[in-house]
Order: C-alpha cells, then structure tokens, then sequence
C-alpha cells in the first residue's frame, strides 16, 4: 500500500491541522475505501447469480438521455419486435417511450448528450400487454 506523504501543520492532543490537499486525498481514501467494501459485499450476490453486473457503457448512455428500456433491450440483442415476442405481446406505436428524454444538464453543467457516440435510438415500437 503506498502511504500518502501528509504534512501536519499543527497537532494537539485532541485536533490535528493539515492543509486542504491533504484532508481532500484522505477523505477520497475514505471514499474509494467504502467502494470497495460495497464491491466486495454484492460479489457473493453475483456468484449466486441473484444480482447482474452491466459494462458502465450502459449506465453512461442512461446519464446521456436514453431511454432505459431501449439502453438495455440493445444491450440483450433485442429489436423491439423481438422484445416483444419474447415476452409474449404485441407491438405498438409507442411516441415518445423509447426517445430520448429532455434531462437536466448535469450539476457540473456538462450535458453529455453530445458526447454519445450511438446517437439517439431510433422511433419504434413498445411491448404491450394483449
């Protein structure tokens, strides 16, 4: 384990002052500690195949604004059409279900959007109860 080179400016016996750089780099330690417990507690759920894990590609184009249902109907290999077959109903114009959806830029002010390189999924179809 590399040891971060913290440099303490005043200590007390009850307080220890240390320049914000330092408390920032102890604080993602903390951080990128607690990521890997949360990693370490849903790996038993994966080998007992009662949770999934998906490429990080798919959570990217949801924070894009696509649709989730087109995100993860793609990712399985599905067409609508498909989709809808395999689950027993039948197609609809669906309008707006599967477009992209009008987000909110992110807090950082960066909208993604432009960034997808898949573009926006086309208009189709949505599966319906018969």
């Amino acid at each position: 384990m590399n040891a971060l080179p913290i440099t303490l400016i005043a200590e007390t016996a009850d307080t220890v002052k240390l320049s914000r750089t330092d408390y920032e780099a102890l604080a993602d330690l903390v951080a990128d500690g607690q990521d890997l417990a949360d990693a370490d507690a849903v790996k038993p759920r994966l080998t007992a195949s009662e949770t999934e894990a998906f490429p990080f590609e798919l959570a990217e184009r949801i924070l894009d604004g696509d649709h989730p249902v087109t995100v993860f109907r793609e990712h399985r290999g599905f067409t609508a059409r498909g989709l809808a077959e395999a689950a027993g109903r039948v197609l609809l114009s669906f309008g707006d279900r599967e477009r992209p959806q009008a987000r909110q830029p992110r807090r950082n002010g960066e909208d993604r959007r432009h960034h997808h390189r898949h573009g926006p999924p086309a208009a189709g179809s949505l599966a319906v109860p018969v």
